[in-house]
């Protein structure tokens, strides 16, 4: 039985029972064969990672929350990610110029 080693804080990473790190395939395999069984269109995880970022700066969580939920700096995040949407542009406007139409 081998010893099992500790999982540390400060990483990123998943273990399994016996200390080992669990590569991003094995969920990818998991993820694809669920994904077939529900009939979903082929997506990856990458993919799925990257529309919750953006649903969450677009509902208006804030970057910073945003990074933190996805294990990212803040300032890459806001680099990547950051996009201006029309919503946010009828907003600009209507709070420079009192109208509900962007310019």
């Amino acid at each position: 039985m081998a010893a099992r080693k500790p999982r540390r804080e400060d990483t990123h990473m998943c273990a399994a029972a016996d200390g080992e790190p669990v590569l991003p395939r094995t969920f990818t395999g998991k993820f694809h064969r669920i994904r077939i069984a529900a009939e979903f269109p082929r997506i990856t995880l990458r993919n799925l990672r990257h529309t919750s970022v953006s649903v969450m700066l677009h509902a208006g969580i804030p970057a910073s929350t945003v990074a933190a939920w996805h294990g990212h700096d803040v300032r890459m995040t806001t680099a990547v990610y950051s996009r201006v949407y029309d919503e946010g542009l009828t907003a600009a406007a209507s709070a420079m110029f009192g109208t509900d139409k962007a310019v």
